[in-house]
């Protein structure tokens, strides 16, 4: 059972036949110099290819990587909007509230009051929890 030619296989075999220009070539002859161009093609065209190989592998990686960080990005940036939507509405309420206990002539310590409970609820959401 013979194996497949392949197209290097063709390919040499016809360079050899050219070079050969109707001579004769014992078969076993005939076959060593086709293995021996095969060898020499394939030692020089393998670290070519692998290179080749290699740094396409190394591109599709790097625009993996640069499309995961746009999605990470975005998903941060909804998740940013989101949550300082609800602190800003917390806080809204908080000195909505504040305001309500305290009467008009302490206006000032109503302001100052705001303040530290506005900072004081920032603090305590954007600390980090330990575990």
């Amino acid at each position: 059972m013979s194996k497949p030619e392949t197209m290097l296989d063709i390919v040499i075999a016809y360079y050899v036949e050219k070079y050969r220009g109707g001579r004769f070539v014992e078969n076993n002859e005939l076959k060593e110099i086709n293995n021996s161009i095969r060898q020499l093609v394939l030692s020089e065209a393998l670290p070519l290819i692998e290179k080749e190989k290699l740094e396409e592998a190394k591109r599709k990686v790097e625009q993996d990587i640069k499309s995961y960080r746009r999605k990470l990005l975005r998903e941060l940036r909804v998740s940013l909007i989101v949550e300082t939507i609800f602190i800003a509405f917390v806080v809204g309420i908080i000195v909505n509230q504040v305001t309500n206990y305290i009467s008009e002539r302490y206006s000032v310590l109503t302001v100052v009051i705001g303040i530290l409970l506005c900072v004081l609820l920032v603090l305590l959401l954007t600390s980090e929890r330990e575990k």
